[in-house]
């Protein structure tokens, strides 16, 4: 959802005018590249790209890594370490 009117903007005038070339519409794009929201999901997009071969890996990185960070200070650093290594000692004991 894109609620800030100055990102709106652009668009409504492209509608108007019915010109919705690149160069038109470069305005709502470096105003939605602006917006806190374009930067969380360009940080989303980018981290999980990131993840995407853990996932390969272990299906289940994704739960482990989120446990991590949400009980990162209840867990020893020996305990992290096993929690997220625990398919690389797996294939290698195997």
């Amino acid at each position: 959802k894109i609620d800030d009117p100055r990102v709106i903007e652009p668009l409504c005038e492209a509608l108007r005018a019915g010109d919705f070339s690149a160069g038109f519409l470069s305005r709502f794009q470096s105003r939605w590249q602006a917006t806190s929201r374009y930067r969380l999901i360009r940080f989303q997009s980018r981290f999980a790209r990131a993840l995407l071969p853990l996932g390969r890996l272990d299906a289940n990185c994704y739960a482990k890594l989120i446990q991590v960070l949400f009980l990162g200070s209840q867990l020893t650093r020996w305990q992290k370490l096993r929690l997220l290594a625990f398919p690389l000692l797996r294939q290698h004991t195997a």
